[in-house]
């Protein structure tokens, strides 16, 4: 999964050029080659029964079909980058007036691919960990909904399970909550104290079980 930060930089638009470029370089190698081939054999008749030639040609469609494709996913990259630094810009604006921001979290988290069903290995890690702790964790979930929501961090400290984070946090309507999260989840609450973070959750005994955590302003 490719992350919010990530995603924010041009990280993805950077392996897509390079995906586009390698597909036009195999093209372009290929063009040559056709040509000194074509070169060689002097008569059209000839080339139609030429097999290496003929096979050439067939390698030639499919890769104009490949930098199509490259070029695409390109694009789609560009654009996805696009969307989501003006939702991240409406996302504070919206913080910070006061104003319901369910839907733009929701548009985010499908921008950077934060669906339950798709979450990385990190985070299935924290949930089969969760659901192998004590209730007297504060760390056991309560059902299958998954809900997403943005809070500032104010204070962390070490869960009593092993790997795990405790953290304070204050959502924007004032209610504050403790967040527990394991493994680079938990990490990036360690680095967020005062900071806003975007957090993917399940609701637990004692408080917030996290399964995606991703840092908003720094």
């Amino acid at each position: 999964m490719l992350k919010l930060a990530e995603k924010l930089t041009g990280k993805g638009i950077e392996d897509c050029v390079l995906q586009y470029h390698i597909a036009r370089g195999n093209k372009n190698d290929l063009l040559s080659k056709i040509k000194v081939r074509e070169a060689a054999i002097s008569h059209p008749s000839y080339r139609e029964q030429d097999k290496v030639l003929q096979d050439m040609y067939k390698e030639m469609s499919e890769a104009r079909a490949a930098v199509a494709i490259a070029e695409a996913a390109l694009e789609k990259a560009k654009a996805e980058q696009t969307g989501l630094i003006s939702l991240v810009g409406l996302l504070s604006a919206s913080i910070q007036s006061g104003k319901e921001t369910s839907e733009i979290e929701a548009a985010i988290a499908k921008i950077i691919d934060l669906d339950p069903g798709s979450l990385p290995k990190e985070k299935e890690e924290a949930q089969e960990g969760t659901k192998s702790q004590p209730s007297s964790h504060g760390t056991e979930t309560q059902g299958d909904e998954m809900e997403s929501k943005v809070f500032k961090v104010l204070e962390t400290r070490p869960g009593k399970s092993e790997g795990t984070v405790r953290a304070y946090c204050e959502a924007r309507d004032g209610s504050k909550h403790a967040v527990f999260a394991k493994n680079g989840n938990g990490k990036k609450l360690l680095e967020s104290i005062d900071k806003l973070v975007f957090v993917k959750y399940r609701p637990g005994n004692k408080g917030l079980i996290a399964f995606a955590v991703e840092i908003l302003n720094s």
